[in-house]
């Protein structure tokens, strides 16, 4: 689908331009979450018998030129899929009883996206780490990404943020120690089973205050998700990877565009499923997170199935509320809290993280409530019983 196509299809019919908009950009999206592996089997799966077995791969072009699938030369795509492969190739392999300049490594912790992260030994002071070495050593777009996770998350003090020890290089290999947080992920914590609204409440108002630290920094995540907030053992919950933070007031946003859809599809606000950078800010995190509530009180995501079908939605469908998938939700505050937190439009959600936290609390702030709260002090939400 390109741009004279859409031309054509706009012409036809102005009354649908920003509809037919919006889903070409969709399908972009997909392209370029795809993995090239899975298009190359699609694309060989509907090639007729007699098409050429050489058919430049769509992701490659994206890479040379984003927005522009049009026909490239014979080594524009050499040099699109030698910068294809390096993205995709891992970091350096580390295992347990390394050493990896002055640390000790113990073992893998596990690998993402962005790179993969080892507990270490620090033992010029004497603590343990968590080090995290990044998919960027040939990109240096991603390379300056991961520096800015490092400079925006070492400028945050909050005990509900990991904070940064350290960002350097060994050998040419890039590097951030971080503080090992021992616990486990929200994700995992709701994998586990129901959980009490209350609890519920707690860990997102948490949370929230700790984001807000980042907020008033100008500092925006842009990719809360469960496996994002690791849940310590007494039940603290902490903000991981700043991997896509945005700060709003240095050069770093060039790093970004209009039409770069970043973060975690699930999780992603309307604008961010949109690719509207300029619009992304404190309020798209509100989203996110009221997301991450969403997911904790229902064990659901507001909107579920293939990637397209799941941004579409998000643009342009209002979720069903909490209550309607946990009946006893139904009259509880937090049910009206977590719908305003995911309101289509930024200015209807919460003006802060801030007013989030409050708002969460005040769910939770009559007599039995408060009792219920102190009788749960150092509660640790994998032991919690069905709600």
């Amino acid at each position: 689908m390109n741009d004279v196509l859409r031309s054509i299809i706009q012409t036809q019919h102005p009354d649908l331009a920003k509809q037919v908009k919006d889903a070409i950009h969709t399908m972009q999206v997909v392209l370029e979450m795809a993995d090239p592996a899975q298009l190359r089997a699609a694309q060989g799966a509907i090639a007729s018998p007699d098409a050429p077995t050489d058919v430049p791969d769509i992701m490659q072009t994206r890479v040379l030129e984003p927005g522009n699938i049009s026909a490239t030369s014979d080594a524009q795509f050499s040099i699109a899929a030698e910068q294809q492969k390096r993205r995709h190739e891992g970091p350096l392999q580390l295992a347990a009883g390394d050493a990896f300049g002055r640390y000790q490594i113990i073992k893998p912790l596990g690998r993402g996206a962005m790179g993969a992260v080892y507990l270490a030994y620090d033992p010029r002071l004497e603590r343990h780490v968590a080090i995290k070495i990044p998919f960027v050593r040939d990109n240096p777009i991603a390379l300056e990404r991961f520096y800015i996770e490092a400079r925006a998350t070492a400028t945050l003090r909050s005990p509900n943020i990991c904070p940064i020890y350290d960002v350097e290089q060994i050998n040419g290999v890039h590097y951030i120690a971080m503080a090992f947080i021992d616990g486990e992920p929200l994700s995992k914590v709701i994998e586990a089973g129901a959980i009490e609204p209350r609890t519920i409440g707690e860990i997102i108002s948490k949370t929230a205050r700790g984001i807000q630290k980042a907020h008033e920094k100008g500092i925006v995540h842009r990719d809360i998700k469960p496996d994002n907030i690791m849940i310590e053992e007494g039940g603290e919950p902490v903000v991981m990877d700043f991997g896509l933070a945005l700060r709003g007031d240095t050069e770093d946003a060039r790093l970004t565009h209009d039409g770069a859809v970043l973060g975690s599809p699930a999780y992603m606000s309307p604008e961010q499923a949109r690719g509207d950078q300029q619009a992304v800010g404190p309020h798209s995190d509100i989203y996110s997170l009221g997301v991450v509530l969403y997911h904790a009180l229902t064990q659901k995501l507001p909107f579920e199935g293939p990637v397209m079908s799941v941004l579409q939605r998000i643009i342009f469908e209002k979720p069903q509320p909490p209550s309607a998938r946990r009946a006893e939700l139904a009259g509880h505050p937090i049910d009206q809290v977590c719908m305003k937190m995911m309101a289509k439009a930024p200015a209807d959600r919460y003006a802060s993280m801030a007013d989030v936290a409050n708002a969460v609390d005040e769910c939770f702030t009559n007599g039995q409530a408060k009792k219920a709260r102190a009788e749960k002090r150092g509660f640790w939400p994998f032991r919690s019983k069905q709600a």
